[in-house]
């Protein structure tokens, strides 16, 4: 992309710790981010929806988040794990495994449907 005066803009890149996070540059950088692992995210959601009894309103997400802090990997990078499980074939690691099996034998809440 160029700037005003036809430079070079790098928007793809991550601005880093030091960076000021309230800055534009860093929202836009993080709004892309954003934006790319959603689909991840909520295909590894509607997985967790199909085993579970919830509505969408009260948190596919939930157990996944829950699975990926526990693991110390990123939200992205938990959803991706569960979907590497029907689109590659490939085991889901058996702290998830666990993680979410704890998950799916607990008692639904009031609002899930």
């Amino acid at each position: 992309m160029n700037g005003r005066h036809g430079a070079a803009v790098d928007v793809g890149e991550d601005p880093g710790p030091a960076a000021d996070n309230r800055s534009p540059r860093a929202e836009k950088a993080r709004l892309f981010r954003a934006i790319a692992n959603r689909p991840v995210v909520d295909q590894a959601g509607g997985m967790v929806m199909v085993l579970m009894p919830c509505s969408r309103s009260s948190g596919p997400r939930g157990p996944l988040v829950e699975v990926s802090r526990q693991r110390g990997v990123t939200l992205r990078e938990g959803a991706a794990a569960l979907l590497a499980t029907t689109e590659k074939g490939q085991a889901l690691p058996e702290e998830m495994q666990r993680g979410l099996r704890r998950a799916l034998h607990r008692p639904p809440t009031a609002n899930r449907r």
